[in-house]
């Protein structure tokens, strides 16, 4: 996990807030993946393209740009919070999704590789 630089949001997500999360996402996600998908239908992802999801939650809107960007394409998705993030996995493994990948950081001082990314999305679940 990269350094963290906010600490508030970090206990919180790391604990009670990201606990609720998981368990209150597929509910949540009825209200605002509509949204997530219209914000990805406009970024005109490409197969191929290499995304980057900040705040990717769960995982929902990785698994949907990762069937945009297809095999030759990846995504990495980003979330400050250990406990969402290791439910994003078990999601992963369960829909057998292989080109994404998520990671516990901070997206206020995450180290961006210079230009690897090809877009980045600020998710919404």
């Amino acid at each position: 996990m990269d350094k963290i630089i906010n600490n508030d949001m970090s206990e919180y997500w790391n604990g009670d807030g990201g606990k609720k999360w998981v368990e209150l996402h597929k509910k949540t996600n009825e209200f605002i993946l509509p949204l997530g998908k219209k914000a990805i239908d406009l970024a005109s992802i490409k197969e191929g393209e290499l995304v980057l999801d900040i705040g990717c939650g769960c995982g929902e809107a990785s698994f949907d740009i990762a069937n945009i960007v297809g095999v030759a394409g990846h995504v990495n998705g980003l979330d400050i919070s250990r406990v969402i993030i290791d439910e994003a996995r078990v999601n992963k493994k369960q829909l057998g999704i292989k080109n994404v990948t998520f990671q516990c950081g901070d997206a206020q001082n995450f180290e961006l590789e210079k230009e690897i990314y090809d877009l980045i999305y600020i998710s919404s679940d």
